[in-house]
């Protein structure tokens, strides 16, 4: 999910983390995260988001938890650049949270932000610190009807599981807690046994932090422990979380998605003097006048597990993708698609749901790829799930409308010596200058699921690769190849979509070729490069600074 930083940077400042989900959804909300460990002062981000995109809403949190007040507008230059300005500078580490929505385009997008100085009125933009990502826009929404516990947002509040119920919750004994989770949301407690009494001793609560990551708490009067996720979780895809405590090697772990991401030494057993309720949503009831409110839940919950076991890896690995629903003495399995009995739990509240859901428990299609074969395209991907009955290649030369041009059998794979299977497609009628690929992946029970969308260039015989420097004052480069003789134009164009220039215009033979562009007369702002053959358009966005 992270990525690092791209360009040079400087030891004192950079752009450490930057995350967002690899895939979302078209005409959808998601998160995008960044966080900022520069010791320079810093007066806020510009964030360039794809076509379409739109910036709902931003917060800068001052050391990952105090937030700044922030004034939002767009660039007067461009629609797509969005200026996030704190109203007080800030110095050292911050976080950073942006929700947008996605447009209506589908295939690879990019998103970039770079952080600012104010200077004499002036924005000052540090290109040198900034940092771009990949995200993959799909169309296809899985049709699901998997039920599941939603938890709106215009009617919080926790439902409770009684205690007798549930296995001992404290840390003597040995626990696995899982469930599935999908979330926008912020500064929230997800589950709790605590009423936010600092004389209440607690085992555990599990919150999402102001930045978005998951952060569980076990305490008791004067000392509270915590583990916390590196990654942002409420990004509006589901993860799985689990925690585990094993109370012979005295330790607590915090997974998420299969993966161990923080452990915690507990050398002295948490024991409340009574047996508590375990509240979704928010936390237990407030009891006492100094207790610590909170935000209650807003998202999805599903597949909840309770063990009176301490579960490694591997057992967190193999049951993720099972549903259960299973009471007995040795814990609770709730998957919400049957009455849940009293004895488990009280009638739902009203601002509680069980409502469908688009959770699916099967292993995705990964590492799709191509490479140019001698006859077209060679495909190739990898699934870990035997459920799988079959594969439909699709491909299409726009990226939204695709055509199925033929099947691979599950039973065709080559084992890998693990539990994944590889797979290979060879797309022998593969022509035009791009084109993109999708699988269709269709299970033993009927459900269907697409992988990612792949982007490859084929045949192409002229490429615009670029400019430098980016962004330019006053005299950029631009660097195109021709592969074959033809008719080359080369032309400049500003958002208004006006012409300001026309830089080549001629038939031009095989060979690598720079064009100066100079802008001494122009405007500051973002202009588009145009280079049209008879294969057809090509575009690249430049940056004029002054």
């Amino acid at each position: 999910m992270w990525a690092l930083l791209l360009g040079a940077v400087s030891a004192q400042a950079q752009f450490a983390q930057i995350a967002a989900a690899p895939q979302v959804q078209a005409e959808a909300t998601t998160n995008l995260f960044a966080t900022w460990e520069g010791y320079d002062r810093l007066d806020g981000v510009v964030v360039d988001l794809p076509p379409g995109w739109r910036l709902q809403a931003a917060r800068i949190l001052r050391d990952g938890y105090d937030p700044i007040a922030v004034r939002i507008r767009r660039d007067r230059l461009d629609a797509q650049r969005f200026v996030v300005e704190s109203t007080e500078p800030i110095d050292g580490y911050c976080e950073v949270v942006l929700q947008v929505e996605t447009g209506t385009l589908g295939g690879s997008q990019q998103w970039a932000i770079t952080p600012f100085r104010a200077r004499d009125g002036r924005r000052e933009e540090q290109f040198g610190w900034r940092a771009e990502q990949a995200i993959e826009t799909t169309f296809e929404r899985i049709e699901a009807e998997n039920p599941a516990l939603h938890f709106a947002a215009d009617r919080p509040g926790a439902w409770l599981l009684e205690a007798e119920a549930l296995p001992d919750l404290g840390t003597a004994q040995p626990t696995t807690v899982a469930f599935w989770l999908k979330t926008l949301d912020l500064d929230a407690v997800i589950l709790s046994t605590w009423n936010g009494s600092e004389r209440q001793a607690y085992p555990l609560e599990l919150v999402l932090g102001p930045a978005g990551h998951l952060v569980f708490y076990r305490g008791e009067p004067g000392r509270h422990q915590s583990m916390q996720a590196p990654n942002p979780v409420a990004d509006g895809q589901w993860h799985h979380i689990a925690l585990t405590h094993d109370p012979d090697a005295q330790r607590s772990y915090l997974f998420v998605d299969g993966v161990s991401v923080d452990s915690l030494f507990s050398p002295t057993p948490i024991v409340p003097t009574a047996r508590q309720p375990l509240a979704l949503g928010g936390r237990l009831p407030a009891d006492a006048p100094e207790a610590v409110s909170a935000e209650g839940f807003v998202g999805v919950l599903d597949e909840l597990r309770i063990w009176a076991q301490a579960y490694g890896r591997d057992e967190i690995r193999r049951t993720m993708r099972q549903t259960l629903d299973v009471v007995n003495e040795e814990g609770v399995a709730l998957s919400f698609a049957e009455r849940i009995p009293s004895s488990v739990a009280a009638p739902l509240p009203s601002q509680v749901a069980i409502e469908a859901s688009d959770l699916v428990f099967f292993q995705p299609v990964r590492n799709l790829r191509a490479e140019v074969a001698e006859l077209g395209l060679a495909l190739q991907w990898e699934t870990e799930d035997a459920q799988t009955e079959r594969f439909v290649v699709e491909r299409s030369t726009d990226g939204r409308r695709f055509d199925p041009i033929g099947d691979v059998a599950f039973a065709d794979g080559q084992p890998r010596g693990t539990d994944a299977r590889r797979f290979s497609f060879q797309d022998e009628e593969a022509e035009g200058r791009v084109v993109f690929y999708r699988i269709r992946q269709v299970f033993t029970n009927g459900t269907e699921q697409y992988s990612g969308i792949l982007k490859m260039g084929m045949g192409r015989t002229v490429t615009l690769t670029g400019n430098y420097p980016n962004p330019f004052n006053p005299v950029t480069t631009i660097t195109y190849t021709v592969r074959e003789q033809q008719a080359i134009r080369v032309s400049v164009w500003d958002l208004a979509g006006q012409q300001v220039a026309v830089l080549v215009d001629e038939v031009q033979p095989t060979g690598a070729y720079e064009v100066q562009f100079e802008a001494r007369d122009l405007p500051s702002g973002t202009y588009f490069v145009r280079l049209q053959t008879g294969e057809g358009l090509q575009t690249h966005k430049i940056i004029l600074t002054k």
